[in-house]
Order: C-alpha cells, then sequence, then structure tokens
C-alpha cells in the first residue's frame, strides 16, 4: 500500500434543511415511532480519545479494497471526541509479515438524529469526498376542516360585511372571520421569513418515515420505512428496480441479535448484502455500553457477484 495522501480540510458545514424536505405524503409514511434511533439524545460519550488505528485510504487505496468480499468493518470512531455521533467503515489488510491493518473507506457523521442529518464520506471524517447526504422529509400538517354549514354561513357573513383593512397577523384572525383575507395577511408575512425544515406557515411539520439521499452525482434516493417491528424493512427504487434493507431479528435465549438483508423485490432469496453484529463477550458489551456508544460494533459483507465485478463506482 502506498503512504496516505495528505486530504484538503473538510468544507464548512452548511445546514441542509429546506423546502425540498416538505412531502406530500399518505397516513402510512407518517412517522409512528422513532426507529432503533435514541431520543435524539445520545448516551454520554465517556470515552478519551484512543490513538487512531486505522489509516485512511487514499484514492488509489481505495479502488484496491473497494467493493469487496472481505467483511467490512462498521464501529464508532473513537478517535474523536463524538465518537458515538461518528461511525467509521473500515476493512482489514495482510500486510507484510502478516500485520493487519485497518484501512477506513468511509466514514458517517451524525450531525442531527431528529432531522436525520447525516454525511458521508469516502477516505476519512476530514475528506472533502462528500458521497451524499441525508435528510429527514417532512409533511405539512394538514388544514383543519371545519363543516360545511359553518363553512356556507360564514361565506354568506363575509358577503354582508367587508372590513377596510385586513390584519396582518394571526392575532388579527377572528373566529366570525371567514379567515381567506386574514390568512392571506398571514402567508405574506410568514413568506418573508426564511423556511425551516421544522415549520411551514408557523405550524410544526410533521416528520415522516421517509429519508431522502442526496449524492454527489446529483442522484436523489428516497428510503422509505415500512411494515412493523417484526417486519421492518427500508425500500427504496435504483435504476427502475425496487430494492429493500429486511431487518431480522434472532433470538438465542436471552440474547437477541438484528441483521439487516439487501434484497431485490423480484429475487428476495438471493441477498445482495447483509449487516450482521459483531458477537460480543458481556465485558466487551459492558464497556461498550460505558463508553456511551450506542450503535453496536457490525460486520457488513457484500454477496453479490455483479456488484463485486461492477466496472462502474458502485459508491457513488
Amino acid at each position: 500500500m502506498e503512504r496516505v495522501e495528505k486530504h484538503d480540510p473538510p468544507a464548512s458545514h452548511n445546514p441542509r434543511a429546506s423546502v425540498d424536505t416538505y412531502a406530500s405524503t399518505s397516513e402510512e409514511d407518517l412517522a409512528d415511532d422513532f426507529d432503533d434511533l435514541p431520543e435524539y439524545d445520545v448516551p454520554q460519550y465517556n470515552n478519551d480519545v484512543s490513538p487512531v488505528d486505522a489509516i485512511p485510504t487514499t484514492p488509489r487505496d481505495f479502488a484496491d479494497l473497494f467493493p469487496t468480499s472481505k467483511r467490512i468493518s462498521i464501529r464508532h470512531d473513537d478517535a474523536t471526541i463524538d465518537g458515538n455521533m461518528n461511525l467509521r467503515v473500515d476493512t482489514q489488510v495482510e500486510e507484510r509479515h502478516h500485520k493487519k491493518q485497518y484501512y477506513t473507506l468511509f466514514h458517517l457523521r451524525m450531525h442531527d438524529l431528529r432531522t436525520r442529518e447525516f454525511s458521508l464520506r469516502r477516505y476519512c471524517r476530514d475528506s472533502g469526498r462528500e458521497v451524499c447526504h441525508s435528510i429527514r422529509k417532512y409533511q405539512k400538517p394538514p388544514s383543519e376542516n371545519r363543516p360545511v354549514l359553518q363553512r356556507a354561513s360564514t361565506a354568506l357573513a363575509s358577503l354582508r360585511y367587508k372590513p377596510d383593512s385586513r390584519p396582518s397577523t394571526a392575532a388579527g384572525l377572528k373566529r366570525s372571520d371567514s379567515g381567506y383575507q386574514s390568512m392571506r395577511g398571514v402567508d405574506e408575512d410568514d413568506d418573508s421569513r426564511p423556511k425551516s425544515a421544522g415549520y411551514a406557515k408557523g405550524r410544526a411539520l410533521m416528520p415522516t418515515n421517509t429519508i431522502k439521499l442526496e449524492f454527489s452525482n446529483y442522484a436523489h434516493i428516497d428510503v422509505k420505512r415500512r411494515g412493523a417491528k417484526s417486519n421492518k424493512r427500508y425500500v427504496f427504487e435504483y435504476w427502475g428496480h425496487n430494492y429493500s434493507w429486511k431487518r431480522v431479528v434472532k433470538k438465542d435465549r436471552d440474547h437477541e441479535s438484528v441483521s439487516y438483508y439487501l434484497v431485490r423485490a423480484d429475487n428476495e432469496k438471493q441477498p445482495l448484502a447483509h449487516i450482521s453484529p459483531v458477537r460480543l463477550t458481556h465485558d466487551q458489551a459492558h464497556e461498550e455500553a460505558a463508553r456511551g456508544g450506542w450503535i453496536p460494533p457490525c460486520y457488513m459483507r457484500i454477496t453479490d457477484d455483479r456488484i463485486l465485478s461492477a466496472t462502474t463506482d458502485i459508491s457513488e
């Protein structure tokens, strides 16, 4: 392997919350729970910054090492002070004299669990090569529906009386007001304010089960959560084919493990890849919890020959 190249400093963080996160979705898309993520406040991270045991890959290293049929390690980045909000994706290489060395392929930084604002980069955390970023989609709250008779009588009343001026704030909206002119005033004031992923026209947006992935090559993919806990899956469409990460729970006495299998809709019996937890000893699990780690160490393995032999850059 060649010596690791020096990478450019990271680009300044720019929040991705925009009107693009507004989604017009069905009842099925509304978030009914919060996945397996903690309630937005992750456990306190008590780990001292550890020496880096993995070397960031160079572009040439990356091309040689990924994709691979070997196990790819996924774990918290203990080399950072906020390691429980960072994940490292490493592969192990046996070098001279049978020395084993980890090389980092990807780094995932979780900026905001509530909005699912994550950033995936190649090579390392400080790399300027972002592969994709994610943001949760939100739905505008449904408008309040009044009885038809009440709406009709209010409309007739508005024809008999027209105020000389309309209120410019929500405080000026009376119960007997038709709401049309008054809400126009509210809209005009609201449109002058910057939009965010949290509010629309002064009302909180409703989170959905859809995560939007935006790739560096301008591709967009919507990942939608479907099913209950016992049959949960994350579905998306890519180049005209439907895929899903299927969640599989296995119980062995008092031990429960959760794995994910990537399958294509037309052949679900042949997984393309899978992510499984690393079996830890009792002491290792206790040490991981004491540090504040909330995502267990996992490994991913690509099992589809077409992916492994692809001539295109599958990471993009």
